[in-house]
């Protein structure tokens, strides 16, 4: 190597670069603590900590299980049995998007597309 005090160097220069992303992101989901709370203090549809990781995938589910199959309920990890509705079931306890949703969606810097579809919620929410 005839060149190796420029490689080395360049390597790892190279290296910080490219991994600076992952290094200062913290990684993860965040998880907003000051939401406000739910009308119905019965409980979620899962777990506090399964919809804030996963309640994309469940809204996907969702979806999927309504239009494409016709299937209208959701039976809980708990056995509670949900109507698959993103107004009926999700809205009827969080009201107020602007202090649960864009909280959190804020912090993470996720951009929904449920507005997409949904109208009547404002931009990204349905």
């Amino acid at each position: 190597m005839y060149n190796a005090k420029y490689i080395v160097p360049g390597l790892v220069l190279f290296l910080l670069v490219f991994s600076a992303p992952f290094l200062l992101s913290g990684g993860g989901t965040r998880i907003v603590q000051d939401l406000a709370p739910p009308l119905d203090k019965s409980g979620c549809v899962e777990d506090r900590l399964f919809m804030a990781s996963s309640h994309m995938r469940l809204l996907s589910f969702w979806r999927d299980q309504a239009l494409r199959e016709g299937k209208r309920e959701y039976v809980s990890g708990s056995g509670k049995v949900f109507a698959i509705s993103l107004r009926g079931t999700c809205f009827s306890c969080h009201a107020d998007p602007a202090n649960f949703c864009d909280k959190c969606h804020l912090v993470n810097g996720a951009r929904p597309y449920c507005g997409d579809c949904h109208q009547g919620f404002g931009e990204g929410r349905g």
